[in-house]
């Protein structure tokens, strides 16, 4: 169904039948991947923060658990119920889940590489995807090695960024071939997103259907609109009324709905807000200095493109380039480059890890500045300026300190392909000679390297160096423990040699990880309890259901960063030791950790 009066012209076909020549990039990225994770393999990923929250909720749902019935959530149920399945049919290992996020990784390098190629070029696509590895697929720049695509602190991100990329792949089909299929799997994609995380939802529903909207209402015919936006609209819909139908078999739909809106609820909670980590992770617990963060990145962002427009600025003519091009575009380069080797080493991580700080203001201009008409004649507006407000959206958790860790490991892809495309279109559209090109294309790529150096260095340390401890567990897969995780594997020892497999353990805070490499079952649905647990299901319904449920031993983990302070926990136990037939005495004080067991 194609409109004769489009006043889009189309694009190339987006196909991965491409020349060998332009996919043989691809395929060398593709194996440094399979090489790097087989090298790297088990020492991705924290067993007691988050991550080993993904291996035991999946591990309960293969063996028939209903999330929200049996286990506390609050995000969509695609990822767990995903990861559930493959424990399910190919048994309950760790090493089940990185072979199903390997193939995903794959999966997003082969979109980010053909997306930016239709918008760019193939040495973008490369460049592009070269850098995407180390900050985000394989980043390890904090301690905590959950901020990756290998072993995420949440697979609602990694399957989010997934979908989002394919419903840019089907919206740019749809933009070339305008046909209802494509719009349908468009809709499809953004409805399954919406079945992961909030972050990712609102950035699919909102950037990608506006895009989808930027192209039909060129359309004359109003039925021909209407109808398209129909087709689309259902593929959103059906799968989220699905699940939820699905969900309702098993569960009231109130309780449904209720947890659906959670994540809603909480984007407004001022109890949030206040929670520490969360605000030195979006930057609102010091604004001052947040913004000051901002505006230097910005500097550096002006410094590290300036070259680049260097000799655009002064070359009026192709003659003029070809006398003097090529000596600016070195000189350029060469200035910028000695700036940086003056600047310490303490700055220079700064500089690559808030590198992308100013990139939400510079997305929300640019949102801004697509609107204008002289910018509508672009042959690839509709999917560009889609591109552009997903980024922005995907930012609003950390629109003050976006950086390539934590969150911003996963916020940041988007925003790199857009910034990818940007830089080489411009070098491609300069009226500068192929040698000026070649010098800026060389600087581009070796200059956001040296730029990143310190974090690539910090992700060799953390993998390598910091790994020290191997867990063995022959039914759930091998495990690396870094030396900051001395909890993790003095606990993992106790549990598993200590406790009976019969018995149930609840590990607080947070500990889920302990109880799939030992078998061990929390009878409650509340396997995680941090501030952010508290403010999503309140605190009363937590204690009620470790009264009703209470487990046969309690372990508490001491001074968790982020976690509330051991005298809390403390007074959690006595709590549930005043009610009645309900006694929890201290049994082992071991390093790092106190357990308790309940007397009969």
């Amino acid at each position: 169904m194609k409109s004769s009066k489009a006043k889009f012209l189309s694009m190339e076909s987006l196909s991965l039948r491409k020349p060998f020549a332009q996919q043989l990039p691809l395929v060398i990225l593709i194996g440094i991947t399979i090489i790097y994770t087989a090298i790297t393999w088990g020492r991705y990923g924290n067993i007691h923060i988050d991550f080993g929250r993904e291996l035991y909720t999946a591990w309960r749902i293969s063996e028939g658990d209903v999330l929200y019935r049996d286990i506390a959530w609050f995000n969509g149920p695609l990822s767990q119920y995903f990861n559930g399945f493959l424990f399910y049919i190919f048994g309950k290992s760790l090493n089940v889940l990185y072979a199903a996020n390997l193939i995903i990784l794959i999966f997003i390098i082969i979109l980010i590489y053909n997306i930016v190629t239709k918008l760019s070029n193939v040495f973008a696509a490369a460049v592009t995807v070269l850098f995407f590895l180390p900050i985000s697929a394989f980043g390890y720049i904090t301690e905590v090695g959950n901020y990756n695509f290998i072993a995420p602190y949440s697979h609602e991100m990694s399957h989010g960024i997934l979908l989002l990329l394919l419903s840019i792949f089907f919206l740019i089909r749809f933009f070339e071939r305008q046909n209802l299929e494509n719009a349908f799997l468009c809709g499809i994609f953004v409805g399954l997103s919406v079945l992961t995380k909030l972050e990712v939802a609102a950035a699919a529903v909102v950037g990608i259907l506006y895009g989808f909207y930027v192209i039909i209402r060129q359309y004359s015919n109003a039925k021909e609109k209407l109808y398209l936006l129909f087709v689309a609209l259902l593929g959103v819909v059906l799968p989220v009324v699905l699940a939820v139908l699905l969900f309702s078999l098993s569960i009231p739909f109130t309780t449904v709905l209720e947890n659906i809106f959670i994540p809603l609820r909480l984007v407004m909670s001022n109890q949030v807000r206040n929670i520490p980590i969360y605000g030195f992770i979006t930057g609102f617990s010091d604004v001052r200095l947040s913004l000051w963060i901002v505006m230097w990145s910005l500097v550096v962002n002006i410094c590290f493109i300036a070259p680049v427009f260097a000799v655009k600025i002064f070359t009026l003519t192709k003659t003029k380039d070809k006398f003097w091009g090529i000596p600016v575009a070195i000189l350029s380069v060469l200035i910028v480059f000695i700036l940086y080797l003056l600047i310490n080493d303490i700055y220079k991580r700064d500089i690559a890890l808030y590198f992308p700080a100013c990139w939400p203001i510079i997305l929300l201009l640019s949102f801004v500045i697509l609107h204008l008409r002289k910018y509508k004649n672009i042959q690839s507006y509709p999917i560009i300026i889609s591109m552009v407000l997903c980024s922005f959206i995907l930012k609003l958790k950390v629109p003050l300190k976006l950086m390539f860790s934590h969150y911003g490991v996963f916020f940041v892809v988007t925003s790199l392909m857009l910034f990818m495309i940007f830089i080489f279109k411009t070098i491609a559209r300069s009226p500068i000679s192929f040698g000026c090109k070649a010098v800026y294309k060389t600087y581009i790529v070796v200059m956001f390297f040296i730029i990143l150096f310190p974090l690539v260095k910090d992700t060799y340390n953390h993998v390598g160096i910091l790994n020290a401890y191997e867990y063995k567990n022959e039914k759930r897969g091998n495990v690396y423990l870094n030396i900051h995780e001395f909890m993790a594997s003095n606990i993992l020892q106790y549990v598993d040699k200590n406790i009976p497999k019969n018995e149930t353990v609840a590990i607080l805070p947070q500990g889920a990880g302990v109880n799939f490499f030992t078998d061990h079952v929390n009878p409650t649905r509340y396997i995680t309890v941090l501030p952010l647990e508290i403010a999503a299901f309140g605190e009363k319904n937590i204690i009620e259901a470790y009264v009703e449920h209470s487990p046969d031993w309690i372990v508490i983990l001491q001074s968790i960063p982020g976690d509330l302070e051991n005298a809390t926990w403390l007074s959690f136990i006595h709590h549930l030791s005043e009610h009645e037939g309900q006694s929890y005495t201290q049994y082992f004080s071991g390093d790092g950790f106190l357990v308790f067991k309940k007397k009969i």
